[in-house]
């Protein structure tokens, strides 16, 4: 297993590759750490992403930086639950007598800020308070979590709509959603309706 330190000297060598990799094979048995597992594939594909673009002399340097950032960010997260110290199952039980059960709260429905809308797609985009988008299937009626609300990956756009798999669209101070096409020029996809 690689440490800390030569995953950040591979970042700091330009072998992303490698420290994706050595942070995958970190993260992947670490319980305390499911989610930053996730960032790291999301980060994976972004980095292959940008080599694809990069064969095709269409990459920028932003993207690039985007992931060494993100890269990092997990890395400091990491070790800040790594010093965080583990709560003790003897601190955990009560000294006092039990108290009754409390009455649970009931379930917030979730709150939704915007919907999008994607040329020649009749299912449902919803954009729920915590960035996730959400999809309704139009056929079947169930819905799941197909996109996270981000950060712009591009300058110039208010936000990215940004699938698990590194793939992401961009969208404008007007709503619109842009896609690349397959010349690699920028594609109106869709749009957004805040709520």
């Amino acid at each position: 297993m690689s440490s800390i330190k030569t995953i950040r000297s591979y970042i700091g060598d330009n072998r992303l590759e490698e420290a994706i990799e050595q942070l995958i094979a970190l993260l992947e048995n670490e319980d305390i750490c499911y989610d930053l597992y996730d960032q790291t594939l999301v980060q994976k594909s972004n980095w292959n992403n940008y080599v694809h673009k990069d064969r095709l002399n269409i990459a920028k340097k932003e993207d690039l930086d985007v992931v060494i950032a993100k890269l990092l960010d997990i890395l400091r997260t990491y070790e800040k639950r790594k010093k965080e110290p583990p709560v003790s199952p003897i601190s955990s039980i009560p000294t006092q007598s039990p108290t009754p059960p409390q009455r649970q709260p009931a379930q917030q429905t979730p709150r939704y800020v915007a919907r999008c809308f994607f040329y020649n797609d009749m299912n449902a985009y919803y954009v729920l308070e915590d960035n996730q988008v959400v999809m309704f299937n139009a056929v079947t009626n169930q819905s799941m979590i197909v996109a996270m609300r981000t950060m712009p990956m591009l300058a110039g756009y208010s936000w990215s709509y940004q699938f698990t798999d590194g793939r992401y669209y961009s969208v404008d101070g007007q709503g619109a959603i842009w896609g690349i096409n397959f010349y690699g020029l920028p594609m109106q996809v869709g749009y957004v309706q805040y709520l």
